[in-house]
């Protein structure tokens, strides 16, 4: 009976310090629609933890060029950052120049510096199903 009541304990402190209260699941949609593109190329986003922000992301997906670009992603509570690209020449990667990308791109947390930007610059906190995660494409 202790034990029983000792790991129910346990899960209950689990999921409260993973931000998921009883009875509510342990991830969250992520959802949004790119703005600014042509529509005529495929856009590329990508899902970003802070420990491989840039470098490796949580997750990558490829919208079909057309006139309603929009991509759901399913997250476990927390920070996350979201960037996207429209791949122009369909390489699969976005192109950079000396000056910055050279196809259009952009966050979800809008970001405006002459230097690559940081998780906490670009990152949200998301705690519920959020389905205005916009990215718009400069």
């Amino acid at each position: 009976m202790v034990r029983k009541r000792s790991l129910a304990l346990l899960a209950l402190s689990s999921a409260l310090l993973a931000g998921a209260g009883p009875g509510e699941p342990p991830t969250v949609t992520l959802a949004g629609r790119i703005d600014g593109g042509s529509g005529r190329h495929p856009v590329v986003v990508a899902l970003w933890r802070e420990q491989d922000f840039l470098s490796t992301p949580a997750a990558v997906t490829r919208i079909p060029a057309g006139p309603d670009q929009r991509f759901t992603f399913e997250v476990d509570r927390g920070r996350w950052a979201l960037g996207a690209f429209e791949d122009v020449n369909e390489n699969g990667r976005l192109d950079l120049g000396r000056l910055g990308p050279r196809e259009p791109s952009g966050m979800w947390r809008p970001f405006r510096a002459w230097r690559y930007p940081r998780f906490e610059d670009v990152a949200a906190h998301v705690q519920r199903d959020t389905a205005d995660a916009h990215i718009r494409l400069r």
